[in-house]
């Protein structure tokens, strides 16, 4: 599995519980036998453990826009750019890489709009 693919299986499932919380155990089972890809793993486990952080920088760097009023999809797609920019050790992701994937998502899974949105916030948000 390519690291986009993991990134897309990360965003599927991070989705699904931001849409559906009463339904996190059946989405998320415990790694042993979850059957995701281990960057994805990674992804999903930096994400749960520093939302409160990542948030904080969506919410500093997305201009009158709070993370309740934004389309979910462009918020998980932040929320997992965010995580492997700041909270994932990778000598590989440069900043460049990461925003560039996140759009490249972005362009495949919302709108004009959320790419352009997207790359106002990750670009200081990673920097912070």
């Amino acid at each position: 599995m390519t690291r986009r693919q993991a990134r897309i299986q990360a965003l599927q499932l991070l989705y699904s519980r931001e849409i559906n919380p009463e339904a996190e155990e059946s989405v998320l089972p415990d790694q042993e036998s979850s059957g995701h890809d281990e960057y994805a793993q990674k992804i999903i486990t930096a994400v749960d453990q520093n939302q409160a952080a990542i948030d904080e920088l969506i919410s500093r760097y997305s201009k009158n826009w709070n993370t309740a009023q934004m389309n979910k999809v462009d918020l998980i797609l932040l929320r997992v750019a965010i995580a492997e920019g700041k909270y994932m050790e990778d000598e590989e992701l440069t900043p460049a890489i990461i925003i560039n994937e996140a759009l490249d998502l972005a362009r495949q899974y919302s709108t004009d709009e959320a790419v352009r949105f997207i790359n106002g916030v990750l670009d200081p948000a990673i920097k912070d």
